[in-house]
This record gives structure tokens, sequence and C-alpha cells, in this order.
């Protein structure tokens, strides 16, 4: 789940070099969606899938983000040495009704990551997969749907904790002006991630 939310987020990232990306199979197979007489099973890929395409849609935008990095093994071995690997993956869209979409994979297995957002005004809308609820290796059978989405609302302000092997879609209203996304400033320290925001203006709803 959290490997297809990964490359979701290229997807927006690199959204002014991509025309067009689909999906070889939606059903049966290796697909996100599996029937049978019983009905309709969804894979966990399946949720990850299902947010990026109801809500990652307007402008692409640009994120920087401060990151504690992944320390452990890659593969290929030599992958860790061309870069750094940053433990929060993100990227973001703006979209036509004024509601930033901030889409975050946490990539560790065992560990929660505190993360300074903007200023934000009003409630953020929270749709959460995987996480401190599921093991990082559930799946989804005809007779246990164990990972799905969870939603939920929050309020507060400041830091916000990405659960680990997750994938997290916040979104928020922002304000009137689309010109500029106010950034933030919070010191970063080894357990947290400060993002910043601006707007890039890159279309993702070709």
């Amino acid at each position: 789940m959290t490997a297809v939310a990964l490359c979701l987020n290229v997807f927006i990232r690199q959204a002014q070099h991509i025309g067009m990306a689909t999906i070889a199979q939606s059903m049966n197979v290796v697909a996100p969606l599996r029937t049978n007489e019983q009905g309709v099973l969804k894979q966990t890929t399946y949720c990850p899938l299902l947010l990026f395409s109801t809500y990652m849609r307007g402008q692409s935008v640009a994120v920087h983000v401060r990151s504690p990095v992944y320390t452990g093994r890659t593969v290929p071995e030599w992958l860790a040495s061309t870069m750094n690997i940053p433990i929060l993956n993100v990227s973001a869209a703006l979209s036509d009704d004024d509601y930033l979409n901030l889409a975050v994979v946490n990539i560790s297995d065992s560990k929660s990551q505190e993360a300074s957002l903007p200023a934000i005004q009003g409630p953020v809308q929270v749709f959460c997969v995987g996480g401190d609820e599921n093991d990082i290796r559930d799946t989804n059978t005809w007779g246990s749907q164990k990972v799905g989405v969870k939603e939920s609302t929050w309020n507060d302000k400041g830091k916000f904790v990405f659960q680990k092997h997750s994938f997290t879609l916040l979104r928020w209203k922002v304000i009137a002006s689309r010109s500029k996304i106010e950034e933030c400033g919070v010191p970063v320290d080894s357990t947290s991630a400060t993002l910043h925001n601006a707007l890039h203006g890159v279309d993702v709803s070709r």
C-alpha cells in the first residue's frame, strides 16, 4: 500500500513532465479490486488510488520537506549512497475549490513522525490508511477487511503525527489568495519534520 502511495506522490511532484498515468489492470489478478460471486474485494492498494484520484487534482504544489532520513538496508545496496531517503515522502495539490491536499507517506515501519505544518485556518480533514491500528503485513481477504481508509478531523495547531507505515491525506481550505501559501519556520530535530509550501502552478488534472 505505501509503495503505491510513494509512486503516486512522484506523479504529482513530476506533473509537469507527465501527460497521463494509467493503471494497467484495475480488476482481478494483480489489480486493486478483485471480484467473485461474493462481490468485490478491495485490496490495500485500492485505498491510496481512491484518495489520489478523488482529491489530488488541480495545481501541484512544491513542498519543501526537512525530515529524518532512512538509514536502513536498501535494494540495491548502493541506492542509499546516491541520495538521502526521507522518512516522510510528500506531495501536494491545490484543488479548484481552494482546498490544499497534502499527501504524506511515513515509510518507517516502527516510528510515528511529528511534523510542523504551516498555519492552518479551520478544521483539517484527515484520511489515513495503515498506521498504528495495522500490522505492516496486513492484507485484505474475503473474510477480513483489515486495511481501509480511516476518516477524522484535526483542529490542533502546529505538529501533526503521521503514524508509522501509513499513508495520510490532509485537506484544508486555504485563504482566498492563491498566490502564496504561508511558510512555516519551526526548527527541526531528529524526531520531527517541517513542511514548507509554495505554489508551483502545474496542472495535475490533465
